[in-house]
């Protein structure tokens, strides 16, 4: 796997987020196991409750590498089989994503991304974020 000698670590999230989804429906359906869910009214810390349904599939801690690219792809070979039920749960209020996590070492050498890998993504009607902070 390719190196970026210019990252401390990388991850990607794939998410669910929809007030009334239901994490049980989105794993029967896709017949994955998600890393994390939860659904509306279920506990948030002490006193407060989820006001939404959540569920995801992440490489942090699976992908040993500092591509994000390759991490990317380990998720799009989970969600690109099962392509039909994520469409019939992407739907009213339900939001699908791909969320990234990247920390730089250097703040150059970002990642870099193929057509061919965000012509995978947006087949699967996603959209990509890029959350990005630098190591202190």
């Amino acid at each position: 796997m390719p190196e970026n000698e210019n990252v401390s670590r990388t991850f990607a999230t794939f998410r669910l987020i929809g007030k009334d989804l239901d994490p049980d429906t989105a794993t029967s359906l896709l017949g994955l196991n998600p890393t994390r869910m939860f659904r509306r009214g279920d506990k948030r810390g002490e006193s407060k409750v989820w006001l939404h349904g959540y569920w995801e599939i992440c490489s942090q801690d699976v992908v040993k590498t500092t591509d994000l690219a390759v991490h990317i792809e380990w998720l799009l070979e989970k969600l690109e089989p099962v392509r039909e039920q994520l469409g019939s749960l992407i739907k009213g209020e339900v939001k699908a994503d791909i969320d990234c996590f990247f920390e730089s070492l250097t703040g150059h050498g970002g990642p870099t991304f193929s057509p061919r890998l965000l012509a995978r993504i947006a087949s699967l009607n996603l959209e990509l974020g890029l959350d990005i902070y630098f190591a202190s």
